[in-house]
């Protein structure tokens, strides 16, 4: 059976051409080894899409951060593992999304080198 990881690292500390290169990264790296592959930053961009042809404005990092947490925190549910980009114990919400992989009982992919202590 084929594995679904989700990728969770930094988003809103980076710039969007960043955060694009850095998911699609370990998005190429993942399919490669025979994973399906939720890449959160896609899915949020699609997502915008839809609410741009409806007439809303966009999720962002701003007023829209609960709603879109909760649509990566539903997104990462249906995984099973969790791969974390480098440095993302420095973004909230990547660090939301560790937590809520641990609570879920999810294997936890970290960097290599990175540390593993987190502090909400």
């Amino acid at each position: 059976m084929t594995k679904k990881a989700y990728i969770a690292g930094p988003v809103s500390s980076v710039s969007h051409a960043e955060a694009k290169q850095r998911f699609g990264a370990k998005e190429r790296e993942l399919l490669r080894r025979g994973y399906q592959v939720v890449n959160p930053v896609d899915y949020v961009a699609v997502k915008n899409i839809k609410r741009e042809m409806a007439g809303l404005p966009p999720l962002d990092d701003g007023q829209y951060r609960k709603p879109l947490m909760s649509y990566c925190v539903s997104l990462l549910a249906m995984c099973d593992e969790v791969h974390l980009l480098r440095n993302w114990q420095y973004s909230q919400g990547a660090c939301i999304e560790q937590k809520v992989a641990e609570l879920l009982g999810k294997e936890i992919v970290y960097p290599e080198g990175e540390m593993l202590d987190v502090r909400l």
